[in-house]
């Protein structure tokens, strides 16, 4: 290998510099619109990124990520068989590291408007290569949480069941450049998610191991995650490599095609439906009608559940304040006060509580009477589970009451969720408008209409009581509850 100058290198150096100096500035030119305040937010974090990793490479002397570019050189000399021990090409190598931390501190200036450094353009007898400010998975990882945050598309509770998932991509990868993610990275995680057992981090026999501890056992099938959840991971994970793919140079658009997710049919989803027979089993039981509930959740939930579609969730964390009359109409709140949280933006609405509740049922009479006890809560028994009030409810309804009054069988897969179907296809049934229905059980409208989704306004509680509650029957008798103590007379 010839030898090369000091002079040589110096103005290998200085040109890459200037080079990729012009090719940021002709990156920025041609931006079809303007920054926005987040995006060159971004710009400037990541270039600060980029420059801390370079930093570091220059100080453990890890040449591996310039190399290319110095072998360029060489090549251009005429000579092929490099010598990557040798002190020229250490010192290219070392040098172009250099230049590289220079041209990102130069570029976060310029592109803050601040041109007080002495580069100027001048034409290149080859174009340099333009470094990518180097970006590690968690890093995109907390700017992908924090652009959902930004635009409103995750709340503290979304938050709160996402991350989880996503954070498996770093612990089983590594937390790699987000230029190295391969298709054989993303099939390692598929394998580590349909091995990983549910509750991992409570059940007793794998909370206190590691992850590849985890993954090094024999998992029975049944500890496994369902199938849905494991569909959920996947796509999940999808969402956040296509963000990926569209927000940074050099990640392939192809990594999806390792996690896509089957679609259930329609015949499948309407197993998730409780038939008439279903609610006369739930609600005929000798636990209603023997009035031998010993909670009064056990009683109040599965009735809110099917009189009304709302989530599990959002039934356990009401608190007393969260039903009250607007426009003359007795509504739950749903929103995100307190201690509450929701699923989506498009779950915080008012939703109508359903003339049984009111009249037959008398739960105003009931919130009253804790009222008066000096109770906050409308179920002070619920205690937070995991962050959840719904914890110990799920338990007792979709694992025992379910089971003794026989609705639950083999391949069931009726659980609580299903009275939120059962509610929506008792709508369908009832030929109500789908775009009230979206707002009453708190789904996003879709986009069908510039009219009505820009210019209309959200449906009044009084117009979706009258629409929707009073012209839903679920074929099944609950006037015999009206003897329960906890029915106020």
């Amino acid at each position: 290998m010839s030898t090369v100058s000091d002079a040589e290198i110096k103005k290998f150096a200085d040109d890459w510099l200037t080079q990729a100096l012009d090719a940021y500035e002709e990156r920025r030119l041609k931006r079809p619109e303007p920054w926005t305040r987040e995006d060159l937010d971004q710009y400037l974090s990541d270039l600060e990124n980029g420059r801390k990793t370079f930093s570091e490479l220059l100080r453990l002397g890890d040449y591996l990520k310039v190399s290319p570019m110095v072998h360029d050189f060489f090549k251009a000399r005429g000579v092929d068989d490099v010598d990557t021990n040798s002190l020229e090409f250490r010192k290219l190598c070392a040098e172009l590291l250099k230049v590289t931390i220079k041209a990102f501190d130069i570029e976060k200036q310029r592109a803050q408007g601040i041109y007080d450094d002495e580069y100027v353009s001048r034409p290149p007898q080859a174009p340099a290569p333009l470094v990518t400010p180097a970006v590690k998975l968690s890093q995109a990882l907390d700017s992908y949480i924090q652009d959902k945050k930004r635009h409103g598309q995750w709340t503290g509770r979304t938050e709160g069941d996402l991350v989880p998932m996503l954070q498996l991509i770093v612990d089983v990868v590594g937390d790699i450049d987000i230029t190295s993610l391969s298709k054989e990275h993303l099939r390692s995680y598929k394998k580590a998610v349909e091995k990983l057992p549910s509750r991992r981090t409570v059940k007793p026999k794998y909370k206190d191991k590691s992850l590849s501890e985890i993954l090094a056992m024999n998992i029975p099938d049944e500890d496994k995650l369902s199938t849905k959840t494991v569909s959920q991971y996947f796509t999940v994970a999808n969402s956040f490599l296509s963000w990926l793919s569209n927000q940074y140079d050099g990640v392939s658009d192809k990594l999806t095609e390792i996690l896509k997710v089957k679609t259930a049919s329609q015949d499948q989803s309407q197993r998730d439906v409780f038939s008439p027979e279903n609610l006369k089993k739930i609600f005929h039981s000798d636990d209603y009608l023997k009035d031998t509930f010993d909670k009064s959740y056990k009683f109040w939930v599965p009735i809110l559940g099917l009189l009304t579609g709302m989530r599990l969730e959002e039934i356990c964390q009401l608190h007393l304040e969260d039903i009250k009359k607007v426009d003359k109409v007795w509504c739950f709140d749903i929103s995100e006060k307190g201690d509450r949280t929701v699923k989506t933006p498009s779950a915080r609405r008012l939703v109508p509580l359903h003339p049984v509740l009111v009249k037959d049922l008398n739960l105003p009479g009931w919130v009253n009477k804790l009222n008066k006890q000096g109770k906050t809560r409308l179920f002070p028994e619920l205690k937070p589970q995991s962050g959840r009030y719904s914890h110990y409810t799920s338990r007792w309804f979709n694992g025992k009451y379910l089971d003794k009054v026989g609705v639950k069988t083999a391949d069931s897969k009726l659980v609580f969720h299903s009275f939120r179907h059962t509610f929506i296809n008792t709508c369908k049934r009832a030929g109500v408008d789908e775009k009230k229905v979206a707002q009453l059980v708190g789904h996003k409208e879709a986009q069908t209409s510039l009219t009505y989704n820009h210019y209309g306004k959200k449906y009044t509680p009084d117009i979706l009581y009258k629409d929707i509650m009073l012209n839903l029957d679920f074929g099944v008798d609950l006037s015999g509850l009206k003897s329960s103590k906890y029915v106020v007379k």
